[in-house]
């Protein structure tokens, strides 16, 4: 059993307390370290302000967030912990590209050695922050997939196949399932499944076919080897962490209102989801104001649509009608809107399930 070098000291009342010397029995060890953050921690005032252990992550304004890192620096110290600037990472979210460029600016001299990723690689915990980042994890996940399963072949084929069930295949990926809509990556997950699928044919020494490789994703019981099929089980495990986190991410984020969901809102409203994409389309380009015509225009998935995309159908509508001398021009234009829309409906489907 390993053991400190020295023993962690509590002291309480004017009494000392010595925990065991060894790894696996001082639990204290983390406690000690979270006990005097804590209070730093609740004192920020970033609204996105989350912590495990020596990991913290603040998102919101660049003013609060620049406070809060001061702070961070400026306490710490007094606690006797230093911010190693070369491990952490800043992203500019919004604004236009001159505005994100100044900001960085700005970091760069409050935090010497920042690092700036960019979408395609910004993780936090190993999971993909942007859905640009998915593609690349899940890359990797394959490589080490294919790199442990050729190790496989130098045990027996017992042990290789209960390793490769409950250790190598779709354990592997659960975490970023649960956390980032890696369903969107198809490719990626089909990839994946492939690597899985020669692997167990080697094991079984068996021609894994399709029909086989089926047989294969089917639990024991029911005379299977219950080997999971990833790009079955990406989309659920993502549904089932957002259901179940729901509650604690509100803790976290009070600014998610359970009412303003776009399922709660649909089911008592024709046209929520897509009204509400509007209003989120035209913030998100409200530097557009005053220099451009801006309208956004959202459809649902069957076919609603709200305030400003119906008024600028109409007026493409009339100018149409005016334009050819055709009365039912708005009728068709809605009527084509409308195939177009359930081609896409279908292209998903075809994409995804």
């Amino acid at each position: 059993m390993a053991h400190y070098k020295n023993a962690t000291t509590l002291a309480e009342r004017g009494s000392f307390l010595r925990p065991a010397r060894s790894v696996l029995e001082d639990l204290l060890r983390p406690l000690l370290f979270c006990s005097p953050t804590r209070n730093l921690c609740k004192s920020l005032q970033s609204p996105f302000n989350v912590w495990y252990l020596d990991d913290a992550t603040l998102g919101g304004d660049f003013e609060l967030v620049r406070r809060d890192f001061q702070t961070i620096v400026e306490i710490g110290a007094s606690l006797g912990l230093e911010l190693n600037t070369s491990k952490c990472d800043f992203v500019v979210c919004g604004g236009t590209p001159t505005q994100q460029q100044v900001t960085r600016q700005k970091m760069k001299l409050l935090c010497p050695g920042v690092i700036f990723p960019d979408k395609e690689t910004l993780t936090l915990l190993g999971a993909p922050v942007f859905p640009e980042a998915i593609p690349p994890v899940l890359e990797k996940k394959i490589q080490q997939a294919e790199l442990m399963t050729t190790r496989l072949e130098e045990i027996s084929a017992h042990q290789a196949l209960f390793l490769l069930k409950n250790c190598l295949s779709l354990p592997k990926l659960l975490y970023i399932f649960r956390c980032s809509p890696t369903f969107s990556c198809l490719p990626s997950l089909q990839a994946f499944d492939e690597t899985i699928r020669k692997c167990a044919g080697e094991i079984a020494n068996i021609v894994m076919d399709d029909t086989v490789w089926r047989q294969s994703s089917i639990p024991v019981s029911r005379d299977g080897f219950g080997i999971r099929r990833v790009d079955e089980l990406a989309l659920p495990a993502f549904l089932a962490s957002v259901h179940s986190a729901f509650d604690l991410v509100k803790q976290i984020y009070p600014q998610v209102d359970a009412n303003e969901t776009y399922l709660r809102g649909s089911a008592g409203q024709l046209g929520y989801a897509a009204n509400k994409a509007e209003k989120l389309k035209r913030h998100k380009y409200r530097e557009l104001d005053g220099r451009y015509l801006f309208c956004p225009v959202a459809f649902e998935t069957f076919g609603p649509f709200r305030n400003e995309a119906s008024s600028l159908i109409q007026q493409i509508g009339k100018r149409i009608a005016e334009a050819t001398g055709e009365a039912r021009s708005l009728s068709f234009l809605k009527q084509k809107l409308s195939i177009d829309i359930q081609r896409g409906n279908a292209a998903c489907f075809r994409n995804l399930f």
